[in-house]
This record gives structure tokens, sequence and C-alpha cells, in this order.
């Protein structure tokens, strides 16, 4: 006879969701994409004010970055204070990534999946 499966609690699943953003929706560029070498990440001009004035007056915006690789393992990470930055992925193998942009004001950070290949 068969057992329908477990069901899993409703709040369990909304922890482990993780949206890849659409391209029109998203406030971070990544290019190119697929990458050899360097990948350029740009930050939405209007979403880095947007982001700055719900700050604190004392506080300075922080980007936080960072690309996993397709089992969850960091590869590369970095911290911006500016719109525009870039990593360097030329000693990543081939494969399928994930790049984590957080503003530091968002629960949850934006991600895209980025190809590189060599």
């Amino acid at each position: 006879m068969y057992k329908s499966p477990p069901s899993v609690d409703s709040e369990k699943e909304k922890k482990l969701e993780i949206k890849i953003t659409d391209v029109l929706d998203s406030y971070v560029k990544a290019l190119p994409n697929p990458v050899s070498d360097i990948l350029n990440i740009n930050v939405s001009s209007d979403r880095f004010l947007q982001t700055k004035s719900s700050l604190q007056k004392q506080q300075t915006l922080s980007l936080s970055i960072k690309l996993f690789d397709i089992f969850g393992a960091l590869q590369l990470q970095t911290t911006s204070a500016g719109v525009n930055v870039t990593m360097n992925v030329s000693n990543l193998p081939n494969g399928i990534y994930f790049l984590h942009v957080n503003d530091g004001v968002s629960a949850t950070p934006e991600v895209h999946k980025v190809i590189v290949h060599h």
C-alpha cells in the first residue's frame, strides 16, 4: 500500500527557499556570463542610494559578495562600499556557481547563477 511522504512544515520550506533573481527584477548585474577570468559585478546606483538612505547616519553601506559552488562550498568572497566590484575567477574550475550579493539591509541576498568556462 502506498503511503504519502511526510509533509514538510511550511515554515521550514520558507527558510529553505532560495530565489534566483530574474534579470528584470535585479539590482545586480554580473557580467560577462559565462566568465573565464574577471567577473564584473555592478549594483544599480538607484538601489545603492536607496539602501544607503535607509541606513542610520553613522553606518556605511557595505556589500557582501560571495561565490558558492554547486555543492554550497564558499569559493570566493569580498566586501565593497562601492557599486562596481570585480572578482577573479580564473583559478576556479569550469562549472556552475551561485553569486550571493547582500546589501546589509535586506534579509536575504540576491542570488545569480554564474557559469565559469575557460
